[in-house]
């Protein structure tokens, strides 16, 4: 029988924590950095962005992620 358990490798960015199951750990490590940054560059220029209660509307050059969190 073949060993179907999953391996997780462990990838830490600031105070975020991920365990990363897959072949492509050193891709999806700096996707997540790459999203990082540019979600952390969005936010000096949208400090509201960070804080707000209730959801905002994005600014016309939010990336992605931003707009995904906006929803």
């Amino acid at each position: 029988m073949q060993d179907e358990r999953r391996h997780y490798r462990p990838f830490q960015h600031k105070d975020a924590v991920f365990r990363i199951c897959c072949d492509a750990f050193d891709a999806v490590a700096a996707a997540i950095l790459s999203q990082r940054a540019l979600l952390e560059d969005y936010l000096r220029r949208h400090p509201e962005f960070a804080t707000a209660r209730e959801p905002l509307d994005p600014l016309a050059d939010a990336p992605p992620v931003a707009r995904d969190m906006a929803r």
